[in-house]
């Protein structure tokens, strides 16, 4: 990283200085510059040090120390690591990029060596508390089966929501069926939660030993939403609110009451997980399975396709422009599938297939 800043600011440097017109330039290169000798010193100067009777994080502009007194612990965190003081008033240390500062598995090692970890200590309170839970069974074995048996269901709930991402992304993105099994793959997940008898959470932190099914419901649940909007077309866009907010609600209900880990402070970070997971899944559901177990029959209307255009940043959408019809709800230009704008012309006649839905909410798609 510095090497580059470096590399990066000498080069601007040398062009700059062929032109006297890119004063903006010598002072970008300038500060590149001197951010890559601070990064440079940064990492020089950054240490830790673990002795006997304190641990000291040197820095840039420092060293801060810690008696081991006054050590209570350490927390590893995916950028960081946190020591924190026994103390109130006490000051605790954080080791910024630890990943960065020589071996980290050794620093973990030493610092396991001489403090509690913990995300462990949490880890065994948890364990402490299943293996105490009398509903789990009438003995810790059965209490500790129970609990196995509740990480590998975790588990493999999370690998089928990636396996149905990558069939309905992947291999079977046109299949109907496939589509309804992605938006009931939370439903199921949300089963989960109210039969494993609070074993299983919705999301945890990493010190809990609680096994949570977060991935599983929100690959599924946002692979679900961008279907739910690129692959379905609504005629009436204001009829889906009464389900979504209904789902919505009863699903938010449910996670908050099977799916809250009681046991950790991060309230905001759960609630926020819930109401995310709750109405983008609330959304799909309602227009997928409106769409794919609607049965009634279909209304057809001659149209023709008067235009076609296609275009998109990461994914390539396909329209075609329709000539005036019966129901002026549809849109002149309309997503259509990328077998169907190859197949279509300009002049051609197809015909606009109009359904009720299952939920009330009129949905339509075209033919030739």
């Amino acid at each position: 990283m510095t090497a580059a800043l470096v590399c990066a600011s000498m080069y601007l440097l040398s062009k700059a200085n062929s032109s006297n017109s890119y004063i903006g330039m010598i002072i970008f290169s300038v500060l590149m510059l001197t951010g890559g000798i601070l990064l440079a010193l940064y990492t020089f100067k950054r240490r830790v040090v673990i002795s006997d009777t304190s641990i000291a994080v040197r820095g840039l502009f420092g060293t801060r120390e810690l008696p081991n007194s006054l050590v209570k612990g350490y927390r590893v965190k995916d950028k960081a690591i946190f020591i924190y003081a026994n103390q109130q008033g006490v000051r605790g240390l954080m080791i910024n990029d630890y990943i960065s500062i020589g071996n980290s598995t050794e620093l973990i090692e030493s610092l396991s060596l001489h403090y509690s970890d913990l995300n462990e200590l949490d880890r065994q309170n948890d364990l402490k508390i299943i293996l105490q839970d009398a509903e789990l069974g009438n003995t810790e074995g059965e209490r500790l089966d129970e609990f196995k048996k509740a990480k590998k269901i975790a588990l493999i709930y999370n690998a089928g929501g990636i396996a149905i991402f990558v069939l309905s992304i992947v291999l079977l993105r046109t299949q109907s069926k496939v589509d309804t099994i992605l938006v009931l793959w939370p439903l199921i997940g949300i089963v989960l939660l109210i039969k494993s008898k609070g074993l299983i959470k919705l999301v945890t932190k990493t010190s809990s030993a609680y096994p949570c099914i977060i991935w599983g419901m929100y690959i599924s649940g946002i692979v679900a939403l961008i279907k739910s909007l690129v692959d379905y077309s609504i005629l009436r866009g204001d009829h889906v609110w009464l389900p979504f907010v209904l789902v919505g609600i009863l699903v938010s209900i449910v996670l908050y009451f099977k799916g809250w880990d009681r046991s950790k402070s991060a309230l905001w970070g759960q609630g926020l997980a819930v109401i995310f997971i709750a109405f983008i899944y609330s959304y799909s559901f309602a227009v997928i399975i409106n769409c794919n177990l609607d049965n009634s029959a279909p209304q057809s209307f001659p149209v023709t396709i008067t235009d076609k255009s296609s275009g998109g940043k990461s994914t390539t959408v396909y329209h075609v422009k329709l000539s005036s019809w019966a129901m002026n709800d549809i849109p002149s230009e309309v997503k259509i599938s990328r077998e169907f704008y190859n197949q279509a012309f300009i002049g051609a006649n197809v015909h606009i297939q109009v359904k009720k839905g299952l939920f009330k909410i009129p949905w339509y798609y075209i033919t030739q």
